[in-house]
């Protein structure tokens, strides 16, 4: 699939001596901070595949399941100037917790933060005073780890950001499924959300990324790219 449409790919991976489970510690303050622990470490191997493979540094995106989608938000909110975008599958918003305790209750939608509070996090983890990066949100309506209700809380985090409005502009339908999409004030979409039945298992995650490389981030305006038609991407 990268081969046919001309983007690469990085993957990085957690240890087991970190995480039993091999999850990523997204809500460990020593790991989901700006110029720190495993955000820090993602964002020197974008660096260095980027330059080792000559990739254009204005379209990279992050996407990631689960503990990924977490970290995924951790990232675009720590790094929002190196991502055009990102894709939070099954993830939870940015900040939201600080322990192992609160990961769990905030995976069970207990003591979650709201609104504008979610989105001071945002603000408050790079000083970012430029453009932010444009965000799609995938949950499984049927989801019984992380709990929907973290997609409508991602959902609440990012638009003020982009000066768009926390409803959705329009809802569309597709391929059988509504697709929410929030317009801000810069070009193309802000907030893309789409829900599904389940995304629990492997297979959907992988249609899901078949779907976000074929329909999603980078056929939209990038910014500050002036490559030709066809650039190579990271993701």
């Amino acid at each position: 699939m990268a081969t046919q449409y001309g983007f690469a790919l990085l993957f990085p991976e957690q240890q087991r001596q970190n995480n039993l489970d091999l999850c990523f510690d997204w809500f460990s303050p020593g790991d989901n901070r700006r110029d720190t622990g495993k955000a820090l470490s993602i964002r020197q191997m974008v660096a260095a595949a980027t330059a080792r493979h000559g990739l254009d540094p204005a379209r990279v995106f992050c996407t990631g399941l689960s503990a990924g989608g977490a970290m995924t938000s951790s990232m675009l909110a720590t790094y929002p100037e190196v991502f055009a975008g990102g894709a939070i599958i099954t993830g939870l918003p940015c900040g939201c917790a600080d322990t192992f305790a609160r990961a769990f209750d905030r995976m069970r939608l207990l003591g979650m933060p709201r609104g504008l509070e979610l989105t001071a996090f945002v603000r408050g983890a790079s000083g970012h005073d430029g453009a932010w990066p444009t965000v799609s949100i995938w949950h499984g309506t049927a989801e019984a780890t992380v709990g929907h209700g973290n997609a409508q809380a991602v959902i609440g985090q990012w638009p003020p950001l982009h000066g768009a409005a926390a409803a959705p502009d329009h809802v569309q339908i597709v391929r059988g499924q509504a697709e929410r999409i929030a317009k801000g004030a810069e070009p193309g979409f802000a907030i893309d959300a789409l829900k599904r039945p389940s995304e629990a298992a492997f297979p959907a995650f992988a249609a899901l990324c078949v779907e976000i490389v074929r329909h999603e981030l980078w056929r939209r305006p990038q910014r500050d790219s002036a490559r030709p038609a066809k650039p190579r991407h990271a993701r």
